[in-house]
């Protein structure tokens, strides 16, 4: 797909905005409504796979069925030339990977993962799990408010087709230890993400990190964090146990959804 395609008659390409290993990213305008809107478009080679198709469309239906202001809004889905698509609302404040060059102020910090615990709080409301919440995956609109983004392997709790392939998929430095072990996951694994997502936030640097995916997993599983403070001054031991307490090995000690990360995080504040 070029500049200028149009899709269903009615989305304009007009600049790509990214591409990675699943799908395409574009802003466009809806030429109906004279609005912009950012569309999504599986890559040729994965459009052929079944099993990334039944992600895409996940991504789809599971996005649709949330209806809240921290979550991206998924406006329409289609195909063309073999290969479907999402139109969702357009984030003109860009994601919150591209802020971490350094760390937040603590106060900033808990202001987005409260955010995006509400919109967590909303998919676990209709039994979805996220299972890849991650920073770019966290983007701002123009008044600069957290969405959340990607249910593109968002799975209805117990879901046992989808739930079980573990580790492979979401991202490695922000996977549960039940992720990584490749065991079922639920509200809690998106929460122990949320937290690694603060961690980042208040300190640039994530809790576990290495050369190779499988120390990085093991990590998750069997190694401790170093709290916050020992690498951000104005992280005080409040917010150090409450970080902890998000990233605890056993989902049991962790906030059970993100509701209850959210009011957490809301006291914190």
């Amino acid at each position: 797909m070029d500049d200028g395609t149009l899709l269903k008659d009615r989305y304009r390409l007009e600049e790509r905005l990214g591409s990675g290993g699943m799908a395409e990213v574009w802003r466009a305008t809806d030429e109906r409504l004279s609005r912009p809107v950012a569309v999504k478009v599986v890559a040729p080679e994965l459009a052929e796979d079944p099993e990334w198709l039944v992600r895409f469309f996940s991504e789809a239906q599971a996005a649709a069925r949330i209806a809240h202001d921290n979550v991206v809004t998924v406006l329409d889905f289609g195909e063309l030339d073999g290969r479907p698509f999402l139109v969702m609302e357009h984030c003109d404040g860009g994601s919150l990977a591209a802020r971490l060059d350094r760390p937040l102020p603590p106060e900033q910090a808990l202001e987005i993962a409260a955010g995006v615990a509400r919109g967590l709080a909303a998919a676990h409301r209709l039994g979805l799990v996220h299972r890849d919440v991650k920073p770019a995956n966290v983007l701002f609109d123009d008044a600069g408010r957290p969405k959340l983004a990607d249910f593109g392997i968002a799975a209805l709790t117990g879901a046992e087709r989808l739930t079980r392939t573990g580790a492979a998929i979401g991202s490695p430095h922000y996977v549960s230890p039940e992720q990584a072990q490749g065991h079922p996951v639920g509200p809690q694994s998106d929460v122990y993400s949320l937290g690694v997502v603060l961690y980042e936030m208040l300190t640039a640097k994530k809790p576990f990190d290495a050369d190779n995916l499988a120390a990085i997993l093991t990590a998750h599983v069997d190694k401790e964090p170093e709290p916050p403070s020992a690498y951000n001054g104005e992280v005080d031991a409040e917010l150090d146990a409450l970080v902890l307490r998000l990233l605890a090995k056993d989902p049991a000690e962790r906030p059970p959804d993100g509701a209850a990360a959210a009011a957490a995080l809301a006291a914190a504040l």
